[in-house]
């Protein structure tokens, strides 16, 4: 009998499905989008952060990867380097989250320093619109992963709602996508509600691929 599982694959199933949900936050893989210009980098791994502290150690944002785009590239290129890799990010994903900000690009007075990277991945570039990127994640979330809605959220700050907002109740909100509003430069408020979120996804809409997440890794380490 294997040592991993003493009481075969069998047992070991039965056993996951009798531990509790907490157990398996840590293999949710939780993808958060949003716009990057300025300080949002900053915004976005406050919640990521505080999302790893309360057991959901997979949350993560884009700017967690290490790609860089080859040098000597045009920009229509380079935005389409960057554009192929928020959707690879997107594919790797159980669950999304997607935060559109107010245009406020300086929010150093309104995060802790655990937020800031020492290598920001926004800074430099402005875009016309600062929340088009993610506006392009939700469409392909929603277009080839998530087509039945369920696990998505889609979080606005403060005034966005009533901006870019109605544009998404008036084409998703039948379809059941989560849609919620937080308040601006709150980022305690914006972890929350995707908390609440979060652990209704693991103890319902992907209790299965986390329990199978869970005896692949464990075959996977004792290898």
């Amino acid at each position: 009998m294997d040592k991993r599982f003493p009481d075969g694959l069998s047992g070991e199933v039965e056993k996951v499905n009798n531990r509790s949900d907490k157990a398996l936050y840590q293999y949710l893989q939780l993808h958060i989008f949003g716009p990057y210009t300025g300080d949002c980098e900053a915004f976005l791994n406050e919640v990521k952060i505080r999302l790893q502290k309360h057991r959901f150690k997979r949350a993560k944002i884009c700017s967690d990867r290490e790609d860089e785009p080859p040098n000597g590239i045009s920009r229509e290129e380079k935005a389409e380097f960057w554009r192929d890799v928020s959707y690879d990010f997107a594919d790797h994903a159980d669950t999304a989250v997607f935060i559109f900000l107010e245009g406020q690009l300086d929010r150093a007075d309104e995060l802790p320093d655990r937020a800031f990277k020492d290598e920001p991945f926004g800074h430099g570039e402005t875009p016309s619109d600062l929340n088009s990127s993610p506006i392009q994640e939700l469409n392909y979330w929603l277009r080839e992963i998530d087509a039945e809605r369920e696990r998505t959220l889609v979080l606005f700050e403060g005034d966005k709602a009533d901006d870019i907002g109605p544009v998404f109740r008036g084409e998703v909100s039948k379809e059941g996508v989560d849609v919620d509003e937080i308040d601006a430069n709150n980022p305690e408020q914006a972890f929350k509600r995707i908390h609440g979120v979060a652990r209704n996804w693991a103890m319902d809409t992907c209790k299965q691929r986390l329990q199978d997440r869970y005896i692949r890794d464990t075959i996977d380490e004792g290898v």
